[in-house]
């Protein structure tokens, strides 16, 4: 990536990092979201998809393939699956681009199993409840560390 990129592909990843990361801490002290905050940034996502070109069905029909999955878990599963972490990758969506999204989403599901396999070694409960959002950020770290740093 050219280095004038970088400022660019820094501040999207910086709305998403921050995002998440604010979202994770309440995830992790109240296993809720902040829904005032999540439409904030959903809407800044699509500004922002407008103004850098990709508003356009296409163009936010693959980054928001992540929060429509996790919407369709957390139906299908009668809210077992939670309906704000669907909502929380949802409003990351026009941040995103291509793949990104399914990238953090595949990278936050296995840290969440590695998680949840070291819960059950431990000797916890298999249906005891645990954060989600703060696995869709180590996601999103990975995602973009390997994007803009590598």
């Amino acid at each position: 990536m050219p280095p004038e990129a970088w400022l660019g592909e820094w501040g999207r990843w910086a709305a998403v990092l921050i995002f998440l990361g604010a979202e994770a801490l309440r995830d992790v002290r109240t296993r809720e979201i902040s829904l005032p905050v999540t439409a904030l940034v959903g809407v800044l996502g699509l500004l922002y998809a407008a103004f850098g070109g990709v508003f356009t069905p296409a163009g936010l029909g693959l980054p928001a393939m992540p929060g429509l999955i996790l919407l369709a878990a957390s139906l299908l599963s009668r809210g077992r699956a939670g309906m704000g972490d669907a909502l929380t990758m949802l409003a990351c969506t026009g941040f995103l681009e291509g793949t990104e999204g399914l990238e953090v989403l595949a990278i936050g599901s296995f840290a969440a199993a590695i998680w949840s396999g070291l819960l059950l070694i431990r000797g916890r409960r298999g249906d005891e409840e645990i954060p989600y959002v703060p696995f869709l950020l180590a996601g999103a770290v990975a995602v973009a560390v390997l994007e803009v740093c590598v």
